[in-house]
């Protein structure tokens, strides 16, 4: 582990079951750390975002699309009942 994470065998050493890292070392560490975390889930929640963003898009476009039709579904009924005098532009 301490190979991996490329530290000096003079800032750390190996016990038994723990390993012992000298002062500034492990806040060094923690700040790594924090950075790596610190994008990893900036990332997940922009694509969390950019996912939701399009859903509610696409639920828009279709809400438009559905308006669009039943206003020119009025106006044919409209025209087909006699009713024809109404000019509508839209």
């Amino acid at each position: 582990m301490v190979a991996a994470l490329d530290l000096d065998e003079m800032t750390s050493k190996i016990g038994t079951s723990k390993i012992f890292f000298k002062a500034g070392c492990l806040a060094e560490l923690e700040e790594q750390r924090h950075i790596l975390l610190f994008r990893t889930f900036s990332r997940l929640q922009a694509a969390a975002r950019m996912w939701t963003a399009r859903r509610q898009m696409k639920r828009y476009l279709i809400v438009r699309k559905l308006l669009k039709l039943s206003a020119n579904a009025r106006v044919y009924v409209i025209c087909e009942s006699g009713l024809g005098g109404i000019v509508y532009e839209g």
